[in-house]
């Protein structure tokens, strides 16, 4: 485990080095460009490295690789001795692309290393234990298999849809549960070393990038830290009994992270599934965010099928909305068949407008021009 880590310690430095080096052969290849097309000298800022690998030696990769060997040694007889603890985290705050901000954790180097090589281990040894429907974070299913699974799942004269969301899944889940489903040995093989640490990041410090140096460092108390490879197998582990709930229930589903979308053929199953998303929540303290929860839909297979407006459940009753299409995982289900969906492909016509504006001013070249207009015409359409 030592030598691994060592590994993975330089692995994960020379990654962070490569990166920056990177982006500052970027800047200086559209600063030639730019002056050799206008004539105008490109005002390209001099290669400085982030500021938060002044914050502690373990943030700077040159440093890690010059002593990867002590570190790795000192690393491991910390879990050894079951007081490793992560150094403090960055908090760094990025933009969704809906509005509002993300939380992310910039780890050191060496505690992101080993949150990626615990990943790794804890995945593959578990891999069997996972639920055939869930398919985020491994090597053995990818979101296509989801999407195949899916697609299969539909043809049916009648079928309801159920989808529903979790409100800041990542950041919202109750750790006593996330610690509980740790513990418990007859969920996941874990040894004792790799609880301690796992407890260790979801009990980790922090601080904003802008108070680092000079506030106090916060201690987590809930849900998962977004930026560590580790909280992609907790979040696996996190909605495992979701999971096994869901496959006792008629029909089918597909999980990828806390994304979730199940198939029944009648109401009443559909109105079961419903509940035991109700019931995850109670038991790890997550909610269900109502306004982009679609819920319970009646999906429209084809104008053969006679509409149905209203659902009838025991001596209960009331409306029921038709849907003809509906999204997941990027791809849209009608019954025209399975496709990109909307907000994909509007994507897709802005990333390829704008490197046609990109070739079109800066290179001319025609040959490209030709190649990126026939593809944007059979990508998106236009």
């Amino acid at each position: 485990m030592e030598s691994e880590l060592r590994e993975e310690i330089e692995c994960k430095a020379q990654a962070v080095l490569a990166k920056q080096r990177s982006e500052a052969k970027r800047a200086e290849r559209y600063g030639r460009r730019f002056e050799r097309r206008t004539g105008i000298a490109a005002n390209v800022p001099p290669q400085v490295n982030p500021a938060h690998w002044a914050f502690h030696p373990q943030f700077d990769p040159v440093h890690c690789i010059r002593h990867s060997k002590y570190i790795a040694k000192h690393i491991w007889r910390k879990i050894e001795a079951g007081t490793y603890e992560p150094i403090p985290a960055v908090k760094f705050d990025i933009p969704k692309p809906g509005g509002g901000t993300r939380p992310i954790m910039s780890f050191s180097i060496p505690d992101s290393a080993l949150a990626n090589l615990l990943h790794r281990r804890l995945t593959k040894r578990n891999s069997r234990l996972f639920s055939g429907y869930s398919y985020a974070y491994r090597k053995d299913r990818n979101v296509f298999d989801a999407i195949l699974l899916l697609q299969r799942s539909l043809w049916n004269s009648k079928t309801y849809i159920i989808q529903y969301d979790f409100r800041a899944f990542f950041d919202s889940i109750s750790q006593e549960y996330l610690k509980k489903i740790v513990s418990d040995e007859n969920r996941f093989i874990i040894s004792m070393a790799e609880r301690n640490v796992i407890n260790s990041f979801l009990s980790h410090r922090y601080a904003r990038f802008d108070e680092y140096q000079t506030a106090g460092f916060l201690l987590r108390e809930r849900g998962v830290p977004q930026g560590s490879s580790l909280s992609l197998f907790l979040a696996n582990a996190a909605a495992h009994d979701l999971d096994l709930a869901l496959e006792r229930q008629n029909g089918t589903f597909v999980r990828f992270a806390d994304d979730v979308v199940a198939v029944t053929h009648s109401y009443t199953d559909a109105a079961r599934v419903a509940a035991q998303f109700r019931l995850h929540c109670n038991a790890t303290e997550l909610e269900i965010n109502y306004e982009k929860s679609p819920g319970i839909k009646y999906f429209d297979i084809g104008p053969s099928l006679d509409s149905r407006s209203l659902f009838i459940d025991h001596d209960d009753g009331g409306n029921l909305e038709t849907i003809d299409k509906f999204d997941f995982l990027g791809h849209s289900f009608s019954q025209h068949g399975t496709g990109l969906s909307e907000k994909v492909l509007k994507e897709s016509r802005e990333e390829f407008q704008e490197l046609y504006i990109f070739i079109f001013f800066y290179t001319h070249d025609e040959v490209s021009l030709r190649q990126i207009g026939c593809r944007l015409r059979l990508t998106t359409g236009i």
